[in-house]
């Protein structure tokens, strides 16, 4: 997909070339972070975890978010705690089920200045959200 958002308008030379780009740059960033390179002013023995730690993973509205990955069976557990606690009246929830995750990035410095904003790739928080607004609306 960035392929073609970076190429758009552009012809197949142009894709290819931006593509292989990408694999270029990929492979330049796993074999720094396997052997614990310090480059360009980034430690990238430490880069995976700063990612961690940059994750924006806090709210402060009084709502927990969280982006969860599991297998069916775990999944189906988590949905029958959920609503066992919805039916009692504890809570109100919201659910949204992605194949994949995504990570947009803000950086100002990459070694520390950097946040990630981690959301499903179907904008399950957004559509998480239009169950959790029913579910209030009927408490």
């Amino acid at each position: 997909m960035e392929t073609s958002i970076r190429t758009f308008g552009g012809g197949w030379i142009e894709q290819l070339t931006y593509r292989l780009k990408m694999v270029i740059q990929i492979m330049i960033g796993q074999t720094l972070m396997s052997l614990g390179a310090k480059l360009a002013g980034v430690d990238w023995r430490e880069y995976k975890s700063d990612v961690i730690d940059n994750s924006d993973c806090r709210k402060f509205d009084g709502i927990l978010r969280m982006i969860l990955s599991g297998n069916e069976r775990q999944r189906q557990l988590l949905t029958d705690y959920l609503e066992g606690r919805h039916q009692t009246g504890e809570l109100c929830y919201g659910m949204q089920v992605s194949s994949s995750s995504l990570i947009t990035c803000l950086i100002f410095h990459r070694q520390g200045e950097h946040v990630h904003f981690v959301d499903g790739a179907d904008g399950s928080y957004a559509m998480a959200s239009i169950q959790l607004k029913q579910q209030l609306k009927q408490s």
